[in-house]
């Protein structure tokens, strides 16, 4: 038996190092890894050579490997009202005529100021309608994934807004069928008259807002599962490992003060941004956007950043950033930006810390591992933690629902995946106590064969074995 562990190359370092040092790989066919590229030193080959299966449109590769996400912009620059009602369908297709086709494309319309245009509206479907006719000419396979995020598809959380509180059981009616994982979700019951729910993907964001979202990844899990019931084409993850901290103007989403020592000048640069997810959680949502659905596609902006941690742009003015500069004795009052904040040209260091993609890539690297049983019999797994509700076997649910019955006890989950008489497995839990080592035992659900495992905290554990 092999057990796998966390790859050697990752530590918290504000800027990304996996496609630097990462594993050179290539994912089993059929899944995506599709990055946005941050490293300004860092050519978009090199993503490629460590799994990247898609990397943003801006960054050189041909079309087919290319992955895009256009936004509101589209539609308000065609003329669109507030909600985009007063397009017609000519109008709505010549919005899909004006984007171009790529390997991979999700839209951000749910998203803007103005101009928002969501699933459940007759104006994206006649978009989508176009982009797919377009898309069946390219000449290279085309995935299109609807809009971020998009609540019309399934995101499904805990919180049951009936009642006001956590209750993952709530969500229990929605296993056993396509039509019952469907439900009455706007992406399936309008996007179906035109056959679209068919042909596009599903996505479940990854985008945390609450510090007790420590079961985030289960959400995920379970999300994963519906949607993936519900639509034939699939789901996928759209990680973006940062916290937000909504509904607080005027900073709104930025609330967490990063502080930057640096040399040149010397001191103590303080700027305030995005706060960072939970770097356990992030590998097991890497990983899980493999092992249940069919990939991730990250989500970032397009900007590019250097290597020197002396290089910051102004901040924007909108951010209400609230940079604070402590210069060391001999460094000048102010800190001398390289320009100002929509200066394309001007050289920056990222302002937040970008490890969070680190350790989502570091659950991608632990799922390869695991290739040798890519399209196996997959199954949830019995199980007891020593000292844990008496050692009682944990044993999958009859319906389906594992994931919701374990989190309703608060505890971990764990499957299996057999082929050709070789097994993988995992195991997590993200209810353990940090740090706190206990010992796991798992069961293959097809006999009797058992793993004990020595698991830290909420460690993701991976293994490999024959039966």
């Amino acid at each position: 038996m092999q057990r796998y562990f966390l790859p050697s190359w990752v530590r918290p370092e504000f800027l990304e190092r996996g496609p630097v040092v990462g594993r050179v790989m290539t994912l089993p066919a059929g899944k995506v890894y599709a990055i946005s590229r941050k490293r300004k030193d860092t050519p978009a080959e090199a993503y490629e050579q460590r799994g990247a299966t898609h990397v943003h449109v801006l960054d050189g590769l041909t079309p087919a490997k290319q992955h895009t996400m256009p936004n509101w912009e589209m539609w308000a620059n065609a003329g669109a009202n507030a909600n985009c009602s007063n397009l017609n369908e000519a109008q709505s297709r010549a919005v899909a005529d004006a984007y171009p086709i790529t390997g991979f494309i999700i839209d951000q319309f749910g998203e803007g100021p103005t101009a928002v245009c969501t699933s459940e509206k007759p104006q994206y479907r006649w978009f989508m309608q176009r982009l797919l006719e377009r898309a069946a000419g390219a000449g290279f396979p085309t995935v299109l994934v609807g809009s971020y995020g998009d609540l019309g598809m399934y995101q499904g959380r805990f919180l049951n807004l009936v009642s006001g509180s956590r209750d993952p059981l709530h969500r229990r009616g929605r296993y056993g069928s396509k039509a019952a994982a469907r439900g009455t979700n706007s992406f399936y019951t309008t996007i179906a008259g035109l056959n679209l729910g068919d042909a596009i993907a599903s996505n479940v964001s990854y985008y945390p807002h609450n510090s007790q979202e420590f079961d985030r990844a289960l959400e995920i899990v379970h999300s994963l599962e519906i949607n993936s019931l519900a639509n034939d084409r699939g789901c996928y993850v759209i990680p973006f490992p940062m916290y937000e901290t909504p509904n607080n103007p005027p900073i709104m989403a930025k609330t967490f003060d990063w502080h930057h020592e640096t040399t040149s000048p010397a001191g103590v640069l303080t700027i305030r941004d995005y706060g960072s997810s939970a770097l356990t959680e992030c590998v097991m949502v890497g990983f899980s956007s493999m092992w249940f659905g069919r990939g991730l596609i990250e989500w970032h902006d397009t900007r590019k950043f250097v290597t020197d941690r002396n290089k910051f742009k102004s901040s924007h003015p909108d951010d209400a950033r609230q940079d604070f500069w402590a210069p060391a004795p001999g460094s000048p009052a102010q800190f001398p930006y390289t320009g100002n904040h929509s200066d394309s040209t001007a050289d920056s260091y990222t302002t937040q810390p970008l490890w969070g993609y680190d350790y989502i890539r570091a659950g991608v690297e632990m799922y390869h591992d695991l290739r040798d049983t890519e399209g196996g019999n997959r199954a949830y797994a019995p199980y007891y933690v020593d000292g844990q509700d008496g050692n009682a076997w944990q044993e999958p649910a009859s319906d389906g629902a594992t994931v919701l019955v374990q989190a309703s006890k608060k505890m971990g989950i764990a499957q299996t995946r057999t082929k050709n008489g070789l097994v993988s497995g995992f195991f997590y839990d993200p209810y353990a106590i940090p740090n706190a080592q206990r010992r796991v035992t798992i069961k293959h659900p097809g006999g009797s064969k058992t793993w004990t495992f020595d698991v830290v905290g909420n460690e993701l554990v991976t293994f490999n074995d024959s039966l």
